[in-house]
């Protein structure tokens, strides 16, 4: 050994010294300089593996700033084919917990190598502490550790950080270990010796299931997030009006959906507009298509809003302007322009759907009721016709429409209808959701046939009623089983001034129907 530090290459390579059992602590003091670390007989493969491990790491340095390029990355770079896996750490933070400090000196070594921050704890009681001042982003453990040992350092920290990655890196490799490690909910239990590529491979591995979890967590919070706004704009509750009543629901499949309807009275003109939608993407990303959905109705919203309440066109067109590229603003704001119509508005919508990059079309129905004659215009876009209910023949009629999907060409087509309502008469509209719904067995679909069945027996029932109803059969059909689709059920009755569509006394007769 004195010889190979003599010499000028020699020296440069680290030496480990084997010494006898009985060899005492004073002789240390003689050994050349050039000994990087001693071992004393009979020699533990492990604790060898790691002592060279960390002759190799405090070497590395030097040698890599003589003879490797700098542009050369100092942690593994795996090549296999035309395929090239790094394992840089990014700077995430790793905590280290050992008792033993050659073993956290050749994990600093490593993991800092690699580009990791790195803390370390030379106990349990010690990585608690650090967890509460910074929490970092992986643990990795040892397990046979004095006092507290790994397994019930992580049942401490699991009380108050049940979601930080954990590594176990020990030698105990008994599989009852193992399985009790993990079942503490650790990410991974490695045994030692560690190879240093297998070890970056594991954190890299860990790390990114983390980031995927938490962009899964912030992609729930702006799905729910745009249910709740979703949700401030539909009508809230039932709208009675003089000479008509309204009942609507929307059911969404999932947290937001893509149906949506909008009641608006203009009580100068003693009309009432309702717009029935089912909006869909087309190869977009249910986060991006959400939130373009939130948009659209806000905006919707606000078209309304100046279409029929022409004295504040200028605080609409400034909304629009924060959604709208300059191109599409300029059509619409010369749109906003003219008369209201339902063509005009459906042209309007689907400017405004072409302004989101032909990804979103939607089927769009709208009504405007003549509160003082009945009357009814409907304007359709594509979607389910609507069904009229006679009060007086109990017969339902079918509005056998036609129309283009808003957003689906430049230029809707728009088919129009126009009918008489008498009191009493209800207008019947519901989504695809609804009428595809799918028995299970044999996978037919509830469809019109069924519908109007149910509306020729139970049309004239008060409107909540009658919602129900029709929700409670098109569940039965299906069989309880989770709607493909969102349901959304708009029921509008005509009234004759003054009156209310209230429940009446259930009788004998109803009870037993309800039954049967």
């Amino acid at each position: 050994l004195a010889a190979l530090g003599d010499d000028a290459i020699g020296r440069e390579i680290p030496a480990l010294a084997v010494l006898p059992s009985g060899c005492p602590r004073d002789a240390l003091v003689t050994l050349p300089a050039n000994v990087a670390d001693y071992l004393f007989d009979p020699i533990e493969p492990a604790e060898l593996a790691v002592r060279i491990d960390v002759a190799i790491t405090r070497h590395r340095p030097r040698a890599l700033a003589t003879q490797t390029p700098a542009s050369e990355p100092v942690f593994p770079v795996i090549r296999r084919d035309d395929r090239t896996v790094s394992f840089d750490g990014g700077g995430a933070e790793i905590l280290c917990v050992d008792d033993n400090p050659i073993n956290l000196e050749v994990l600093d070594a490593q993991l800092s190598a690699a580009q990791y921050r790195v803390q370390l704890a030379d106990s349990g009681a010690e990585a608690l502490k650090k967890v509460r001042t910074k929490p970092p982003d992986v643990v990795l453990s040892d397990v046979m550790m004095p006092e507290m040992d790994g397994f019930e350092f992580v049942e401490q920290l699991r009380r108050t950080h049940d979601d930080l990655p954990i590594i176990f890196v020990t030698a105990r490799d008994l599989d009852e270990d193992r399985l009790y490690g993990l079942g503490l909910g650790a990410v991974d239990y490695i045994t030692k010796p560690v190879e240093k590529p297998l070890l970056l491979a594991k954190l890299k591995s860990v790390l990114e299931r983390r980031d995927a979890d938490r962009s899964l967590g912030r992609l729930q919070a702006e799905i729910e997030a745009s249910a709740v706004i979703q949700k401030n704009f539909l009508p809230a509750g039932s709208k009675r009006f003089d000479g008509l009543d309204v009942e609507g629901v929307v059911r969404p499949a999932r947290h937001v959906s893509g149906d949506w309807y909008g009641v608006w009275h203009l009580e100068s003109q003693r009309t009432v507009v309702i717009n029935v939608a089912d909006v869909m993407g087309k190869g977009v990303p249910a986060s991006m298509l959400t939130g373009m959905i939130s948009s659209l109705f806000e905006v919707i919203d606000h078209l309304l809003v100046d279409l029929l309440e022409p004295g504040r066109h200028d605080a609409v067109v400034e909304k629009l302007r924060e959604v709208l590229p300059p191109d599409s603003l300029a059509r619409v704001e010369r749109l906003l322009t003219l008369p209201w119509s339902p063509q005009h508005f459906l042209n309007l919508l689907n400017d405004l759907f072409w302004s989101f990059g032909h990804e979103l079309w939607s089927t769009f129905m709208t009504l405007v009721v003549d509160l003082d004659t009945g009357r009814l215009h409907v304007s359709s876009a594509g979607g389910p016709p609507p069904l009229i209910c006679r009060a007086a023949t109990k017969q339902v009629e079918h509005l056998a429409m036609t129309g283009t999907l808003v957003g689906a060409e430049r230029e809707v087509e728009v088919g129009t209808t126009e009918i008489a309502l008498d009191p009493g008469d209800t207008v019947v509209l519901c989504s695809d959701g609804i009428i595809e719904t799918t028995e299970p067995r044999r996978r037919r679909e509830y469809g019109f046939a069924r519908l109007r069945r149910l509306l020729m027996r139970r049309g004239t029932l008060p409107l909540t009623e009658l919602q129900d109803a029709i929700f409670a059969d098109v569940e039965r059909y299906g069989a309880g089983a989770e709607p493909g689709d969102d349901r959304t059920l708009v029921l509008l009755r005509r009234t004759m001034p003054g009156e209310t569509d209230e429940a009446p006394e259930p009788n004998d007769a109803r009870a037993q129907e309800d039954a049967g």
